[in-house]
């Protein structure tokens, strides 16, 4: 029998891209103009906007993919914890 859900990739997709779209949120409004700034002044003004917006989308997407590989090794974890139907019948 199938422990686990048909859907769970559907849910895990959608949450992952609902992080996503979180952490772009919160980088652009707590870091954005002060990492503008400090490229500007080392780089120039178009460089720094590429690297800005590179980095808007390629640090949220790091960080959701650090939680996701957190959740993934504790629900491994848990689910060696968990005792299977056969066993509990015995």
């Amino acid at each position: 029998m199938r422990q686990s859900s048909d859907r769970f990739p559907v849910v895990l997709v959608l949450a992952i891209a609902a992080l996503t779209f979180l952490g772009k949120l919160v980088f652009d409004n707590l870091f954005y103009a002060s990492l503008m700034r400090w490229l500007e002044k080392t780089f120039g003004i178009p460089e720094a906007e590429v690297i800005a917006q590179f980095s808007s989308i390629a640090l949220p997407l790091f960080l959701v993919g650090s939680i996701i590989f957190v959740l993934h090794r504790y629900l491994l974890f848990a689910a060696r914890i968990v005792p299977t139907i056969s066993e509990t019948v015995r």
